[in-house]
């Protein structure tokens, strides 16, 4: 991520190696807080040349074969979206012959109250536009977002019961240099129904 940040008139470029446009306004805020207290800005823009994300938060990993996008960790409205920009921004724009084929995982959000089903149609549309293969585990409980996807037409959409089920569907039908978003990972853990 790069951010132009003006300070007392003076211009200084920060880069971070984090995804996400939601990640600006933070870089801002601490390049500034930092400049307030004195530090240099040139340590402050090198402290966050190398800053490292939390794990599980839009983390990049490199795989054999295959990039993955650890969102598992998050999801809320925005940060789902903007995790589904950085799905195109690493893996190109849909329908470009030089694109990667961007797979989406995900069982949709939890603890959105009276906006679970709104807030899905709005991210299956998204989804629709950002992914090509959208893996909706447990589709039962995201019906809006299934049927947005299914809506848009042109991504394909496979229902599986599980994480581990969209896991192993991916060990077999995975392509070389496909790039794939896990978003959450919490409703399996969630909504588990617990034996004592």
């Amino acid at each position: 991520l790069t951010v132009q940040v003006v300070h007392q008139g003076k211009s200084t470029t920060l880069k971070c190696p984090l995804y996400g446009t939601t990640m600006a306004p933070n870089m801002a805020t601490a390049f500034a807080l930092a400049t307030e207290l004195g530090v240099p800005k040139t340590v402050s823009a090198a402290a966050l040349a190398s800053a490292q994300g939390a794990p599980h938060r839009l983390q990049r990993r490199e795989e054999p074969g295959m990039t993955i996008l650890d969102d598992s960790y998050n999801s809320n409205p925005a940060g789902f979206a903007a995790a589904l920009e950085v799905l195109t921004l690493i893996g190109g724009a849909k329908p470009s012959k030089k694109a990667r084929r961007k797979i989406l995982i995900t069982p949709g959000m939890v603890e959105l109250g009276t906006l679970h089903a709104p807030e899905h149609a709005r991210l299956g549309t998204l989804a629709a536009q950002h992914a090509d293969v959208v893996l909706a585990v447990a589709p039962q409980r995201i019906p809006t977002f299934t049927a947005a996807v299914k809506a848009a037409g042109h991504t394909e959409l496979v229902l599986l019961p599980t994480l581990s089920a969209a896991f192993a569907w991916l060990r077999t039908n995975g392509q070389a240099d496909d790039i794939v978003l896990l978003e959450n990972d919490l409703p399996d853990r969630y909504e588990a129904k617990w034996k004592l």
